[in-house]
């Protein structure tokens, strides 16, 4: 069987030479679908045939070759180029030929074993916007404290980036510190340690924000990656109900606590800095369910299994 992928991203040798709060990465996952079935596959390669074609969060730049494509979406599902599709985000409603496609786990696993038992404070990853910064000032002036590993940040004249360990980045690390009063910014950790790192760091929980104000009613169907890289560590999640991921946590309450106000935060953070939950539990739940392997396999049942039958 041969396999088209399509992907703004570059395959690397090393599947865990990114940082955190990247999003889903395919290639991850093509890795699981070569232990179920065999077959070969071609990146951006538009001139072969295939006989199916991953096509993963871009538009294509030319027809691609096969009856059977897969769309897969970071939002809003687009009927077009494919024949069957996937959102990223649990937000987004699913019906004849779509399913959702979550995101997942990117770090290296770690052993339950080596869970971290003395446990304070919280941790934000990922990209900071006004709101996300809003809401880490407001943790901290009521005695909150958080780590910061961050990615970007957004400016009135552009992006600051952190990795790299550059005179720039360090120079966008100190700028970032001056902007929270009980908060530590730290320089970003790649996929092949993270999970090693946030758990010896022994961190209380992770705060996943929505992107919206508190007063403003809206929903964001933006899938938050930070909620994968927590549970993956082991560490229960501090996430605002707007999130689309708030919804895995309603439905497993081990997971952490959900928030929909101001004052339900300052609550949540309480109950979450003052409480042992089960570590164990939440890293054995990602262990099983938010792994590339659950996605692969979901791939291969509501897409690939219909094309190896069809044969």
């Amino acid at each position: 069987m041969k396999i088209g992928i399509f992907s703004k991203y570059k395959e690397s040798a090393d599947r865990f030479n990114y940082y955190h709060g990247s999003p889903c990465k395919i290639m991850k996952i093509i890795d699981e679908l070569n232990k179920l079935f065999d077959f070969e596959y071609y990146i951006n390669d538009y001139s072969k045939k295939y006989d199916a074609a991953i096509v993963d969060r871009i538009n294509p730049q030319k027809k691609i070759l096969s009856n059977n494509i897969l769309g897969i979406f970071e939002t809003k599902i687009k009927k077009s180029f494919a024949t069957k599709f996937c959102s990223i985000s649990p937000s987004i409603p699913v019906g004849k030929d779509t399913f959702t496609l979550l995101n997942y786990c990117h770090g290296v696993k770690i052993n339950p074993i080596d869970l971290s038992k003395n446990r304070s404070n919280g941790v934000f990853l990922g990209r900071l916007d006004s709101m996300s910064e809003y809401k880490i000032n407001f943790l901290n002036k009521n005695k909150f404290n958080l780590d910061i590993y961050p990615i970007k940040y957004w400016t009135k004249s552009g992006i600051l980036r952190f990795t790299g360990n550059t005179p720039e980045s360090i120079k966008n690390l100190k700028f970032l510190q001056s902007k929270f009063s009980r908060s530590i910014v730290r320089p970003p950790v790649n996929h092949k340690y993270l999970y090693k790192k946030l758990n010896s760091q022994g961190y209380k929980y992770g705060f996943v924000p929505s992107i919206y104000h508190f007063n403003k009613n809206k929903i964001q169907i933006e899938s938050s990656s930070k909620f994968f890289e927590y549970i993956g560590s082991g560490i229960p999640v501090l996430i605002e109900s707007r999130v689309p991921e708030a919804k895995i946590v309603r439905n497993n309450p081990f997971l952490g606590e959900v928030f929909d106000s101001k004052a339900a935060l300052i609550s949540a953070a309480n109950k979450l800095e003052k409480n042992n939950y089960n570590y164990k539990k939440i890293l054995d739940f990602a262990h099983k369910n938010h792994y590339p392997k659950s996605r692969a396999i979901k791939i291969y049942k509501n897409f690939i299994k219909d094309i190896i039958n069809d044969k």
